[in-house]
């Protein structure tokens, strides 16, 4: 990916992705900006996956994290 910024300056940065699927355990923080209607389903698949690991929810409305906390996550920011 390739920004031209107002100043003339040029950023270039490589963007990996990947799927969720290919990952056996998540170490780190996990920054989460889905939309908040696939949260019960999203929670069901990290359990196994990040249970101790930093969940940073990046989405508003009220109840947002319920389906993380009743999944058993405590690290939620």
């Amino acid at each position: 990916m390739t920004l031209k910024l107002k100043t003339g300056t040029i950023l270039t940065s490589t963007i990996k992705f990947n799927y969720l699927n290919n990952f056996s355990v998540f170490e780190g923080i996990i920054i989460l900006t889905t939309k908040s209607f696939g949260n019960k389903a999203l929670a069901e698949k990290l359990k196994a996956k990040a249970a101790y690991t930093p969940i940073v929810i990046l989405q508003n409305g009220l109840g947002i994290e319920q389906p993380f906390i009743s999944n058993g996550f405590y690290k939620l920011y």
